[in-house]
C-alpha cells in the first residue's frame, strides 16, 4: 500500500470519506506488518489522538503506544489492549499507572506476565502475585524475593507449571513436597532439580508416581537403564518402557511386568513392544493370560494358527472376541473360550450359539460352574 501523504492543515481540510480511507488504511499496513515508525510516525495529531482507531492499531502491534497522544497515555483500556498484544508494550507505561493495584491486576488478567512491569510494591503484594499465578506459574519469576520464599505462593506457581521452581528461593527448590507438585504439573522439573533430589532414588520413585512414565526422559541416565529403577516406574504408568534404552525395551520380563501393569484391558503397552516380541509365540501367550488383546495384536500367521488361538481363549476367554470368524464358529474353540469365561459365548458365531446340541453343552457348563461356586461357598 503506498503511504499516505497528509495534507498541511492536517485532517481538518479532508473530506470525510478521506479520513475513512486514511483510517482504513493504516489499520491494514498495521495488520501486514509494517512497522509503527512508518505507519504512525507521519500521522497528523488528531489520528494518534483518536481513541477507537488507536485500540485497533494496538491489536496489530502493541508499540503504537510510542505514538500515543498524551491523554491516551493515562486510560487503563489503552494499556489492556496493549498488554493483550504484547506485555513489554508496559515499558512505555507510566509509574503512576504500574503502581495502581486496580490497573495492576487488570493489566495481569490481559497477561500475567505483566507482573514484571508493575511497580517493586505490587510485586510484593500477594494478591497480584497470586492473580498473575493462575495464568502462569511462571510468573513467579517476577515477585518479589520474600514472596518467592513462601511456601504457599511457591506451591501455586508450580502446581501451575512445574518449571516455575527454578524461580523459588534455594531452600524450597529443596523441598520435597513442593518438588514432587512440580513434577506432577511438568516433568521436566526434574532436569533443574538439586542433585539432593535429581539423584535420589527413592524421590525419584514418588516421582514417577506423581508424574508418570514420562520422567524416564529426564533422569539421569544412570536412572534411565537401572533395571529395577524402570520396574518400578513401569507400575504406575504400563507405557514407560517407550522411555527406555533399547537394551531395556527388549527384555522380556520388563514387557511382560508393563502388559501386567497395563492389566486386562490395557493393550498400549503390548502395541509398544519391539517386533521380535510381538511376534514370539511364547511370549504372546503369556501375555494372552493377563489382557485377550494378545490375540488380536498377534501377527496374522498365528491368529491363523488353531493351536495358538485355542491356547489363547484357554488363557482368556474374551480373546475370543478377536479370533477370525472361522474359529468363533469353531466348536472347539468356542467351548475353550466359554469355560475359561462365560461371557465369552457373545462373540461366538450366531449359527453356532443357537445350534441345540452346543446349547445343551453350555447349559451343562453352566451348572457344573454353579454347582462348584455353590460348593466353594460352602
Amino acid at each position: 500500500t503506498a503511504l499516505v501523504k497528509f495534507r498541511p492543515k492536517g485532517l481538518l481540510a479532508m473530506a470525510a470519506s478521506d479520513v475513512t480511507v486514511v483510517r482504513a488504511d493504516l489499520l491494514q499496513r498495521l495488520k501486514q506488518g509494517e512497522s509503527c515508525r512508518l505507519v504512525l510516525g507521519p500521522c497528523p495529531p488528531e489520528l494518534l489522538a483518536d481513541k477507537d482507531l488507536m485500540l485497533k492499531a494496538l491489536e496489530f502491534n502493541a508499540y503504537a503506544v510510542e505514538y500515543l497522544a498524551a491523554p491516551l497515555l493515562e486510560e487503563r483500556e489503552i494499556w489492556m489492549t496493549a498488554t493483550k498484544q504484547n506485555f513489554h508494550a508496559l515499558r512505555s507505561c507510566s509509574a503512576d499507572l504500574l503502581g495502581d493495584k486496580e490497573t495492576a491486576l487488570s493489566l495481569i488478567e490481559a497477561d500475567a506476565f505483566a507482573l514484571r512491569y508493575l511497580s517493586p510494591e505490587l510485586r510484593s503484594d500477594r494478591e497480584v502475585v497470586l492473580q498473575a499465578l493462575k495464568g502462569t506459574g511462571l510468573a513467579l519469576e517476577f515477585a518479589s524475593a520474600e514472596l518467592r520464599a513462601e511456601r504457599k505462593v511457591v506451591e501455586k506457581a508450580v502446581q501451575k507449571d512445574g518449571l516455575a521452581l527454578e524461580f523459588a528461593s534455594l531452600e524450597l527448590q529443596k523441598d520435597e513436597g513442593i518438588a514432587l507438585e512440580a513434577v506432577k504439573s511438568n516433568t521436566a522439573v526434574i532436569r533443574i532439580l538439586p542433585e539432593s533430589l535429581s539423584r535420589s532414588m527413592s524421590f525419584l520413585l514418588q516421582a514417577a508416581v506423581a508424574g508418570g512414565s514420562s520422567i524416564l526422559r529426564f533422569v539421569a541416565p544412570e536412572f534411565a537403564s537401572d533395571k529395577v529403577f524402570v520396574m518400578h516406574v513401569i507400575k504406575s504408568d504400563c507405557t514407560a518402557l517407550k522411555h527406555c534404552p533399547k537394551e531395556l525395551k527388549e527384555d522380556p520380563s520388563l514387557q511382560l511386568a508393563a502388559v501386567e501393569a497395563g492389566g486386562p484391558q490395557g493393550s498400549a503397552a503390548l502395541e509398544l513392544a519391539p517386533q521380535a516380541l510381538r511376534t514370539d509365540r511364547a511370549f504372546l501367550l503369556r501375555c494372552a493370560k493377563i489382557t485377550p488383546q494378545a490375540l488380536r495384536l498377534a501377527p496374522e500367521e498365528l491368529q491363523k494358527d488353531r493351536s495358538f488361538v485355542m491356547e489363547a481363549v484357554r488363557a482368556r476367554g474374551a480373546a475370543l472376541q478377536f479370533a477370525l470368524f472361522e474359529f468363533r464358529m469353531d466348536h472347539d474353540v468356542v467351548f475353550e473360550a466359554v469355560k475359561q469365561d462365560l461371557g465369552a459365548l457373545a462373540f461366538a458365531d450366531t449359527s453356532l450359539r443357537h445350534n441345540a446340541k452346543f446349547k445343551e453343552e453350555i447349559a451343562y457348563l453352566q451348572k457344573g460352574i454353579q454347582v462348584s461356586i455353590e460348593v466353594s461357598g460352602e
